[in-house]
C-alpha cells in the first residue's frame, strides 16, 4: 500500500487549525451577539422610560394649556349672566352634563361655558381620564342630548316670532318629504344667534404632540353613561368554504353582480340595510357640528364625517346580503333613529332616513358591483343630504367607488378612488375631497386629502391622512389665496357621470376638481404647528378577523335585544332585517339550511313581482315616497313619515309578508 500523500498531515493539521479559528470566532460572534442584546435591552428600557417621562411631562403641558385656555373663555363671559339650574327647562341652555351639580353658565341670557364641553365638575382626577382616554367602539356611545347644546337664543323682544325664540330651544325641522316639496326654509325665529365661538377646533382637537387624542371619543365615552350590554362576538365564528372563485366569476366580468343571485357564502350576515347604517358609526362628529359658530367649522366636520364610513371596509372581504323588496331595518339605542326600506330591486335601492334633536340625514342608494376581471368594483350612487335643525345649513355629498383587489388570487384588499365635493347649499362654503389609490412603488395606501374653502373661495382647512387610519387638518395662512380665486366648483354636473365606467374624462368633474385641489395643495402653505388629530377609527375585537372583520357595532346589527324583541313587547316592523331567516341560519353556521331558506325567499320574491302587471311601478314602499331632490332636480326617495309613529302605537300592520 502506498503512503500518504506528500503534504497530506500539513494539510491536515492546517484544517485543524481552520476548524479551531472558526470556533474561536464563533464564540466571539456569540459573546458580541450576548452583548448586543443585553445592550440593545438596556437602550429600549431607557427609551420606554424616556417616553413615559416626555408622556408625563405633555400630560402636565396640556392641562396647563387646557385651564389657560378654559380660564380665557370664563374671561370672556359677560357679567351678569345667570345660570340655568336644575330646575331648567330642557333647552334651555344646561347641559345634561350639569344638572345635579353646580349650575353651569349660559342658558338663554349668554353663550354656553367651555367647561361643558371639556370637563365635568367631577373634579381634576376625571381630567386625567378625559384628556387621555383610549375610547374603542363599544364605549363610544353618548346620546345626542349628552353632548353640548348649540349656543342659546337669546331673549328677544314681544312680537312676531317671539314665542319661538323664548322658548329657546331649537325645534326640529319639518319632515324631508315637507322640505323638499316645499323648499321651506327654517324660520329665522327659530335659529340660533351668532355667539363667541367658545367652542373652537383648538378646544375640540388637542395639537398632534404626544400624547395625541381624538377628542370626540373622549366626551361620547365621558357624557354617554355606562354602556349598554351588547354582544362583541357572533354566535359562531365564520366558516370556510374552498370554492373556485374563477369557476363563478369567470362568466360574470362586464355584469353588474347586484343582477345576479350569488352562493350565500359569499356573504356576511348582515343585510346591506345594516351595512348603510355603519355609516353612521361616527355620528359624534356631525352631533358636535351645531355647537360652532363657524359655518366653516360645521363645514368641516361633515368633510370628516363623509370620510369616515369607508374605515368598516377593511377587513371585510364578504358581501352583505341583498335586501328583499320592502325589507327594513331601524336602528335606536345608539342617540338617533334610523329606518331604512328597500324601495327598489331591480336595480337595488336603499332608502334612509335618520334623526334626532340634533342632526337630520337621508339619501337613497343605488348598488352597483361590477367584476372587471382583475378587481371587484362597488358603487353606491346616491346624494347624502345632512342638516342640523335649526341652524340654516344643507349639506350634499356623494359617496365615491370602492375597488376590491385580488379577487381570483392572492389576499383580497380594498381601497376607495374619487373626488368628492361637500357643499353646504346655503351658505356657498364647500370642501373638495380625493382618495388616493395606491401606486405600484408606494408604500402607504388608504390616504386621502381635502381641503376646506369658505364661500369666497377661499382655502380654511387642509385635512390629510388615511381614512382607516386617522386623520389630520391644518389650518392655512389667512389671506393667501391663488391669483384666480375664488374657483370655479363644478356643480350639478356631478350627476351625469358614473364614476365605476371607467376612468374620469379628462373635461369631466372628478378630473376639474382634482386639478382644483392639486393647485391649492402644492402652491399655499399651511400655517406652522397648525396640525391637529380628528378622527382615529375605533378599536375592532382582538377577535375580528373569525367574524368576518366585524367591528363592535357591526356585533350588535342582529342582535335581538329587549329594545327589538317583540317577544319581549318591543315593536319592530316584521320586515326587519334581524328576522331575516336565511341571514339568522348563517349567522349561527347552519350553511345547508340557509341556502335552502335563500332559494324560498327568492322564489317568494319573484312570485310577488309576477303579481305586479307593472313590476316595480306598481309596487309602493310604506315609508318613502319617489319624488325630486330640489338640490340635484334628480329623482329621489323621500321618507313620507309615519314609521317611529306607528312604532309609538304599537303595531305595523300594513307591513308586506316577505319573510
Amino acid at each position: 500500500a502506498s503512503g500518504p500523500a506528500p503534504g497530506g498531515h500539513e494539510l491536515k493539521r492546517q484544517l485543524v487549525a481552520l476548524l479551531q479559528k472558526i470556533d474561536s470566532l464563533q464564540m466571539i460572534v456569540e459573546r458580541h451577539f450576548s452583548t448586543t442584546e443585553a445592550l440593545l435591552a438596556e437602550e429600549n428600557s431607557q427609551r420606554r422610560q424616556l417616553e413615559k417621562s416626555l408622556r408625563s411631562m405633555a400630560k402636565q403641558n396640556y392641562k396647563l394649556e387646557k385651564t389657560q385656555q378654559r380660564m380665557l373663555a370664563l374671561g370672556a363671559l359677560p357679567d351678569g349672566v345667570q345660570g340655568a339650574g336644575p330646575g331648567a327647562a330642557p333647552g334651555a341652555g344646561v347641559s345634561p352634563l350639569a344638572q345635579g351639580g353646580a349650575p353651569p353658565r349660559g342658558g338663554p341670557g349668554g353663550p354656553l361655558e367651555t367647561d361643558h364641553q371639556l370637563s365635568s365638575s367631577s373634579g381634576e382626577e376625571d381630567d386625567d381620564d378625559v384628556e387621555f382616554f383610549e375610547c374603542e367602539d363599544q364605549e363610544a356611545y353618548g346620546s345626542p342630548q349628552d353632548l353640548p347644546p348649540p349656543p342659546a337664543v337669546p331673549e328677544r323682544p314681544e312680537g312676531p316670532g317671539s314665542a319661538a325664540a323664548a322658548a329657546s330651544t331649537v325645534s326640529p325641522s319639518p319632515t324631508d318629504e315637507q322640505t323638499l316639496k316645499q323648499g321651506e326654509q327654517p324660520s329665522n325665529a327659530l335659529l340660533p344667534a351668532k355667539s363667541p365661538a367658545f367652542y373652537t377646533l383648538s378646544l375640540l382637537f388637542p395639537s398632534d404632540i404626544p400624547p395625541v387624542l381624538n377628542f370626540l371619543e373622549a366626551i361620547a365615552g365621558r357624557l354617554g353613561g355606562p354602556m349598554p350590554q351588547r354582544r362583541t362576538a357572533l354566535l359562531k365564528p365564520r366558516t370556510e368554504f374552498k370554492v373556485g372563485l374563477w369557476s363563478i366569476l369567470k362568466d360574470c366580468i362586464g355584469k353588474d353582480l347586484s343582477r345576479i343571485s350569488m352562493p350565500v357564502y359569499f356573504n356576511e350576515p348582515t343585510s346591506f340595510l345594516q351595512r348603510l347604517l355603519e355609516d353612521f358609526q361616527y355620528a359624534d362628529l356631525v352631533h358636535a357640528a351645531p355647537v360652532f359658530a363657524d359655518t366653516v367649522d360645521r363645514l368641516l366636520l361633515v368633510t370628516v364625517f363623509a370620510i369616515t364610513p369607508y374605515a368598516s371596509a377593511t377587513g371585510r372581504t364578504y358581501k352583505p346580503f341583498n335586501p328583499l323588496l320592502g325589507e327594513t331595518f331601524e336602528f335606536t339605542h345608539r342617540g338617533y333613529n334610523f329606518i331604512a326600506e328597500q324601495v327598489g330591486h331591480h336595480p337595488p335601492r336603499t332608502a334612509y332616513h335618520v334623526s334626532n334633536d340634533r342632526l337630520l340625514c337621508w339619501g337613497d342608494v343605488v348598488v352597483r358591483n361590477r367584476f372587471t376581471g382583475k378587481s371587484l368594483e362597488v358603487t353606491t350612487p346616491g346624494t347624502v343630504h345632512v342638516v342640523f335643525p335649526g341652524v340654516d345649513d344643507h349639506y350634499t355629498y356623494r359617496r365615491v367607488k370602492l375597488l376590491v383587489h385580488n379577487v381570483i388570487w392572492g389576499k383580497l384588499w380594498a381601497e376607495v378612488d374619487g373626488t368628492t365635493l361637500v357643499q353646504n347649499q346655503k351658505k356657498g362654503d364647500y370642501s373638495i375631497v380625493q382618495f388616493l389609490r395606491k401606486g405600484w412603488l408606494d408604500k402607504s395606501m388608504h390616504m386621502i386629502r381635502a381641503i376646506v374653502f369658505s364661500a369666497s373661495g377661499r382655502p380654511v382647512y387642509r385635512l390629510s391622512g388615511s381614512w382607516s387610519h386617522a386623520l389630520y387638518v391644518e389650518e392655512y395662512e389667512q389671506g393667501r389665496l391663488l391669483p384666480n380665486a375664488p374657483p370655479q366648483v363644478p356643480g350639478s354636473s356631478m350627476r351625469d357621470y358614473w364614476r365605476s365606467e371607467g376612468p374620469p374624462p379628462s373635461d369631466g368633474p372628478d378630473n376639474k376638481l382634482q386639478h382644483l385641489i392639486q393647485g391649492f395643495w402644492d402652491t399655499v402653505p399651511v400655517k406652522e404647528g397648525s396640525r391637529r388629530l380628528v378622527w382615529r377609527p375605533a378599536v375592532r375585537p382582538a377577535h375580528s378577523d373569525a367574524y368576518y372583520g366585524f367591528g363592535y357595532l357591526t356585533m350588535e346589527l342582529n342582535e335581538v335585544t329587549a329594545e327589538y324583541n317583540p317577544e319581549k313587547g318591543a315593536v319592530v316592523a316584521p320586515t326587519d332585517s334581524r328576522f331575516r331567516p336565511d341571514q339568522k341560519l348563517y349567522e349561527e353556521g347552519r350553511v345547508e339550511e340557509a341556502i335552502e331558506e335563500k332559494t324560498r325567499l327568492e322564489e317568494k320574491q319573484r312570485s310577488a313581482a309576477r303579481l305586479r302587471p307593472r313590476g316595480e311601478d306598481d309596487y309602493d314602499p310604506l315609508w318613502f315616497a319617489k319624488g325630486e331632490d330640489p338640490i340635484t332636480h334628480e329623482p329621489a326617495w323621500i321618507y313620507k313619515g309615519g314609521y317611529w309613529e306607528a312604532k309609538a302605537e304599537g303595531g305595523f300592520p300594513d307591513s308586506p309578508d316577505i319573510f
